[in-house]
């Protein structure tokens, strides 16, 4: 996973629609972290006034469990939350789909969320979030295609 995530590194940006339907401009920037145990990423979402929508620095690297996880620290939660590999079905044309859940996805008296990386032949990154809040319906939120930027 990590070989293969590390193949996309660069700047990426694209526009999407967010939880509210608010158009947004996304900036999502994947990088090596500690000397490629994992992969960063640093992701922005504005408004077209300029408005921050979304903050986050993220990481994904082998957990203790032998298996994969994403911690993400967002301006949109108060935590920094661990979310597991998960398999996901693959996104139309993506060559590949990493999801990664955190909590039980089917426990609606607790938050949940998803979020999911869509990694296609082109070098385009699709990046999804779902999620539901204690008692409310768990569902897509937001996402986008970004693109490359300064392809060579």
């Amino acid at each position: 996973m990590i070989e293969e995530l590390m193949s996309y590194t660069g700047k990426f940006e694209g526009a999407g629609l967010n939880h509210d339907q608010e158009k947004f401009t996304g900036i999502l920037v994947l990088s090596s972290a500690v000397n490629g145990k994992g992969v960063a990423i640093n992701f922005t979402a504005k408004g077209d006034n300029g408005e921050i929508f979304h903050e986050e620095q993220t990481l994904i690297a082998p957990n203790e469990s032998h298996s994969w996880s994403l911690w993400t620290l967002n301006n949109n939660v108060p935590y920094a939350y661990e979310h597991h590999f998960i398999e996901v079905p693959k996104a139309e044309g993506a060559k590949v789909s990493f999801g990664f859940a955190h909590n039980n996805l089917e426990d609606a008296n607790k938050f949940r969320e998803t979020i999911v990386i869509d990694l296609y032949e082109s070098g385009d990154i699709g990046y999804r979030y779902a999620w539901g809040l204690p008692g409310a319906e768990f569902k897509e939120r937001s996402g986008l295609m970004l693109f490359k930027v300064n392809k060579t």
